[in-house]
């Protein structure tokens, strides 16, 4: 019993996805239904039926897209009073754009500690480890991938909208060399990709 319940902790492979897969308190077992793996096909059922993920890299950048939608929500005069009308368009106005004026600050303070922290998987990680881990993870990436271009394609919608950059070039940086193990080549490319077929859509 004890070894079921993991020692009241959890297992962390395939760690999102697992919550995607299985309607349950406590979705980080071992197993689910035998399996050892989330079934992806209804992770992907799940994540379509939610109206928002969250991708922590782009934590600025979703606050943008989520305060763009609630402005632009047909009832948001009617469920807003002015004052909050003007918050966000403030927001919207000095954050959210390419690039940020010098004056300007986030609403949440970010400090990132030095301790265990590096750039990218293959910054003093044994290809062994790395391997491990995407075995463990494998599910989890997926996701992740699906996530991501569903984002950058809602991103280029609201630049769209709005008629001005959101996602800034200097963003990219960080990004690309973060997120290569994912296998989706540069995102500044995919990015511009996305911002392209649009045009052309148009």
């Amino acid at each position: 019993e004890t070894t079921r319940n993991h020692f009241n902790c959890y297992h962390p492979a395939n760690y999102i996805s697992r919550a995607f897969d299985v309607n349950d308190r406590n979705p980080h077992n071992v197993q689910i239904n035998g399996r050892f793996e989330p079934d992806i096909s209804m992770v992907n059922k799940t994540y379509w039926e939610l109206d928002m993920v969250g991708i922590a890299e782009l934590f600025d950048e979703q606050k943008c897209l989520i305060y763009h939608r609630v402005a632009t929500h047909p009832n948001a005069t009617e469920e807003m009073n002015a004052e909050k009308r003007n918050e966000i368009h403030r927001y919207l106005d000095t954050q959210c754009v390419c690039p940020k004026e010098s004056n300007t600050t986030a609403s949440v303070h970010v400090t990132h500690h030095e301790e265990g922290h590096r750039k990218s998987m293959r910054d003093g990680v044994p290809k062994r480890i790395r391997n491990k881990i995407q075995a463990l993870t494998r599910v989890d990436v997926e996701l992740y991938k699906i996530a991501l271009v569903e984002f950058l394609q809602e991103i280029v919608w609201m630049e769209d909208q709005l008629g001005r950059r959101v996602m800034c070039e200097n963003k990219f940086e960080t990004l690309d060399y973060e997120l290569e193990y994912l296998g989706l080549g540069k995102i500044s490319k995919l990015y511009h990709t996305i911002q392209e077929l649009r045009k052309r859509k148009q």
